[in-house]
Formats: structure tokens, sequence, C-alpha cells
């Protein structure tokens, strides 16, 4: 059986989106869809 990893973000919900840029493992609430970027890493991206 597979673990479940938390958000490494906000530590609540299971990750389930990876960083492109970082490569963290974040939940929905903490990832950018459009950028594929997680909201700590959307700051540095070039919109």
């Amino acid at each position: 059986m597979e673990r479940l990893e938390k958000c490494q973000i906000c530590g609540l919900k299971i990750a389930v989106n990876s960083c492109k840029k970082c490569g963290k493992g974040v939940c929905e609430n903490c990832f950018h869809k459009a950028y594929n970027v997680c909201l700590a890493c959307l700051k540095t991206v070039n919109r």
C-alpha cells in the first residue's frame, strides 16, 4: 500500500500535486494549476 504524504506547505491535507520548480508535494489549496507551482514558488514565476 502506498503511503500518503501530507502537503509540504500547509501540512494539513494530502499532497496530490508536485511543484515543477522546487519539487515539493503539495495539496490542491497550496498549488497554482496554471503555472504548476506551489504557492511558495508562485512569486518567483514570470507571469
